[in-house]
């Protein structure tokens, strides 16, 4: 009797340990460095870093309501313009990881706001919630334009950074947006990657892991649900999704379209392409099938 509550001692503190490391990296995640996106760029080419150091640009800072600053940087059309699309990098990654969906934009007629969410780029904060708390620092960004401008007000946004957008819209309206591999639900997220390492144990470590980022950061990982965002809202939405994604399940994206309130919507399956590269993979494609979603929407297009 003895041996065996040693063993499930020595079980339930392995569990315990596994959980600790999990949570530490859903907070503190490792960012990307200056060396991950010159050779992103130098592999995909994904955007002209010539033309996009031409384009005029301001950038600046506004306070979240958590006592931090937030980094944007606006891009002005060299037409002039009163539409805009803000734009939302993924976790670990900043602005720069995203400017590849700039061009299709600026070239059907709009300016672009880039944020930098907490915790990453140059935005303050240290703890990453993956919505819980960024949906308030995008809202703020979307009544920055709209106190600017008068046009449509879309949004693009990537993995994590489409997870913020969708659940900002519970905030601020906006005219449409496009969630590229974002997930449906965190918590169902994090599972997902549980049941992929065979070393880790889905129960109990997940609800260790749960109560962990609670006590660390404040939120519960359940209540971090794009889906239940996008329920309430109606306003044309453009899911896009790698057919090879296994990071964030492509399941994820058939239960996003599926709860989409408006008949103004779109499923773009990007062939082949894994996360979050689905723009990398289809440069010509992905512009098309971004300006046939316009065009559906009765948003403007060039």
């Amino acid at each position: 009797m003895k041996i065996a509550l040693i063993i499930i001692g020595i079980f339930i503190l392995a569990d315990i340990i596994l959980a600790a490391r999990a949570a530490i990296r859903i907070v503190y995640p490792v960012m990307k460095t200056d060396e991950h996106f010159a050779k992103v760029l130098e592999q995909y080419h994904a955007y002209d870093p010539d033309w996009y150091n031409n384009l005029e640009k301001d950038e600046f800072y506004i306070q979240s309501q958590y006592g931090y600053r937030i980094h944007l940087t606006y891009v002005k059309n060299p037409a002039s313009t009163e539409h805009t699309i803000i734009v939302s990098h993924g976790v670990t990654s900043r602005s720069e990881g995203v400017r590849k969906y700039l061009k299709m934009f600026i070239d059907n007629g709009y300016n672009a706001l880039f944020i930098d969410h907490r915790a990453h780029g140059k935005t303050g904060g240290k703890k990453v919630s993956y919505g819980y708390f960024e949906k308030y620092d995008m809202a703020s960004a979307i009544k920055w334009v709209k106190e600017r401008h008068s046009g449509k007000i879309g949004m693009i946004g990537e993995s994590m950074g489409a997870g913020i957008l969708m659940q900002a819209l519970s905030l601020e309206k906006v005219d449409f947006i496009i969630e590229d591999c974002g997930y449906s639900s965190f918590g169902g997220e994090i599972k997902h990657r549980f049941r992929r390492n065979k070393y880790v144990p889905l129960y109990p470590t997940y609800y260790i892991t749960r109560f962990l980022v609670l006590i660390m950061a404040g939120y519960d990982m359940e209540k971090v649900s794009p889906v239940e965002a996008i329920k309430h809202v109606d306003i044309p939405i453009m899911i896009v999704h790698g057919e090879e994604d296994d990071y964030v399940p492509f399941y994820m994206a058939s239960i996003l379209y599926d709860n989409i309130n408006s008949d103004k919507k779109a499923f773009y399956v990007a062939e082949g392409s894994k996360h979050a590269l689905a723009y990398e993979d289809h440069q010509q494609e992905y512009p098309q099938r971004v300006q046939e979603f316009l065009e559906i929407s009765e948003m403007p297009y060039v």
